[in-house]
C-alpha cells in the first residue's frame, strides 16, 4: 500500500489548472499555425491568423489563451493501491483548483447557487471524475470547460420511458422554422446522447425529413443592359407572385424610380464584411449585389455540405442571411 499526502493532490491540480489555461501542447499550437498556411478562404484564414497572434500574446505576457477559463473538470484515476493521508482527497483537488485560480489570476466564473448567481470567489466546486485502477499510482488530468457552448445551447434529459409524444412535444418548442433538417437531428440524436453522459451506450439514429410550402421567390439582379428597357424589367419583375428582392445599388435605384419611392438603408445592423441592407416600399429585400451574393453561395455551399455536423440556421440580418 502506497501512502499519498494529499498536499501533492492540490499542488499538482493548482500547477495543472494555470497549465491548461495558458499552454497549449505543441502539436496543437503547429496544426493552428499549419492552418494559416493550408487555408485558401480569407474569413477562415484570418480567423487562424487572430488565434496565432492570440496565442503569440498569451505567451508573451503570461496570460490566459482565452478570458474564458471556465469551471475546473478534473478526471482523475486513482490505483486501488493508494492510500490518501492528511485529509480529504475531494477537499484537496477543490483547493488546488481554487489556488490554481487565484494564482493563475483565472477568471473564477462558478456560482454557488443558479438562481441566486452568487460567485463562489475560487471557482469551486470543480467536477471531479474518479475511476478505480489497478496500481499504486494517481493520474489527474485538468479540462477546464468553457461556458460558451452551454449559454447557446439545450439540453434535454429524457427519461427511459420517454415515450413518442414526448419527443415530439419536446421538438415542437425547440424547433424553429428556419433551421434544417439536419439542424433538427442533430437536436435529438445529441438529447439521446446525454441520457449515457457523452459514453458509447444504445446506437441511436435520428433521421429528419423537413417538409414545406412553396415559396416562389422572384429576385432581380443588375440593371439590364439597355437603359431604355428599364421600365419593362421592372413591371416583369412586379408582374410576378411571390416575395420580392432586389440586389445592387444601381438596381434598387431603378425598381424605387419606378415605384416613385426612395432607397431607404438600414444602419441598424452593421457587418464588416457585407454592406447593410435597404428597404424599398413594395418590395420584401433590398440588398447590396456582388459581396451579398458572394456571401449567399458561401453560406448556400456550407449549408449543402454533407460532412458537417453544424446545425444551419442562418437568422443574422445580414442580406446574405436573409437571402
Amino acid at each position: 500500500m502506497r501512502e499519498i499526502n494529499v498536499s501533492e493532490i492540490t499542488k499538482a491540480v493548482r500547477d495543472a489548472c494555470i497549465k491548461a489555461n495558458k499552454i497549449l501542447p505543441p502539436d496543437l499550437v503547429q496544426l493552428i499555425f499549419d492552418g494559416v498556411q493550408n487555408e485558401t478562404e480569407d474569413m477562415p484564414k484570418d480567423i487562424m491568423c487572430r488565434l496565432c497572434e492570440n496565442l503569440r500574446a498569451a505567451d508573451e505576457l503570461d496570460i490566459p489563451i482565452c478570458q474564458d477559463t471556465g469551471m475546473a473538470v478534473i478526471f482523475v484515476k486513482i490505483g486501488q493501491d493508494v492510500h490518501f493521508v492528511g485529509g480529504s482527497f475531494n477537499e484537496a483537488v477543490n483547493k488546488g483548483v481554487a489556488e490554481g485560480y487565484r494564482d493563475g489570476y483565472l477568471r473564477k466564473s462558478i456560482v454557488a447557487d443558479p438562481l441566486r448567481r452568487v460567485n463562489t470567489g475560487d471557482n469551486t466546486p470543480a467536477v471531479i471524475h474518479t475511476e478505480l485502477v489497478r496500481g499504486d499510482t494517481v493520474e489527474l488530468v485538468v479540462a477546464p470547460k468553457g461556458f460558451g457552448s452551454e449559454n447557446m445551447s439545450r439540453l434535454k434529459m429524457f427519461t427511459p420511458s420517454a415515450s413518442r409524444e414526448d419527443i415530439i412535444d419536446y421538438l415542437m418548442e425547440n424547433i424553429k422554422p428556419q433551421m434544417s433538417a439536419r439542424c433538427v437531428a442533430n437536436i435529438l440524436a445529441t438529447s439521446s446522447q446525454a441520457l449515457y453522459m457523452g459514453e458509447p451506450g444504445d446506437d441511436t439514429t435520428a433521421a429528419a425529413i423537413k417538409i414545406r410550402k412553396e415559396s416562389k421567390v422572384n429576385i432581380m439582379i443588375g440593371p439590364p443592359v439597355k437603359r431604355e428597357e428599364c421600365d419593362k424589367y421592372v413591371e416583369d419583375f412586379l408582374r410576378n407572385d411571390g416575395i420580392r428582392i432586389v440586389c445592387g445599388g444601381t438596381t434598387s435605384q431603378i425598381v424605387a424610380n419606378y415605384l416613385n419611392e426612395k432607397v431607404e438603408t438600414d444602419m441598424n445592423y452593421i457587418d464588416s464584411q457585407i454592406p447593410p441592407i435597404g428597404y424599398i416600399k413594395g418590395i420584401d429585400l433590398t440588398t447590396e449585389g456582388v459581396l451579398t451574393l458572394r456571401k449567399l453561395i458561401e453560406l448556400s455551399e456550407e449549408y449543402l455540405k454533407i460532412d458537417s455536423n453544424i446545425p444551419k440556421n442562418f437568422l443574422k440580418k445580414d442580406g446574405a442571411s436573409q437571402l
